[in-house]
C-alpha cells in the first residue's frame, strides 16, 4: 500500500471555489469543520526513489515551538 498527503488549505480548485470548499461539500462537512489536507492511500502506480537525509531541508521543521529548529 502507499500513501500520497495534498495540501487542501489555500488552494483553488476551480474559478469560484476552493479545494476546501469542494471537499467539504463533497463530505458533507459543516462549516465549523475546517479541511487542511486529504492522505490518499492506495496501490501506487510507481515507484519513487527517496530524498536522501542530506538534501531534505531540515530548516523548515520545528519542534515543539516554532523559534525552535529542528536539530539532526
Amino acid at each position: 500500500m502507499g500513501s500520497c498527503w495534498s495540501q487542501i488549505r489555500e488552494r483553488p480548485h476551480d474559478e469560484g471555489s476552493t479545494a476546501e470548499a469542494f471537499v467539504r461539500e463533497l463530505l458533507g462537512l459543516p462549516e465549523v469543520i475546517r479541511v487542511a489536507a486529504i492522505i490518499g492511500i492506495g496501490h501506487p502506480d510507481e515507484t519513487k526513489t527517496p530524498v536522501s537525509a542530506d538534501e531534505l531541508d531540515y530548516h523548515k521543521v520545528r519542534h515543539n515551538r516554532y523559534a525552535e529548529a529542528f536539530e539532526r
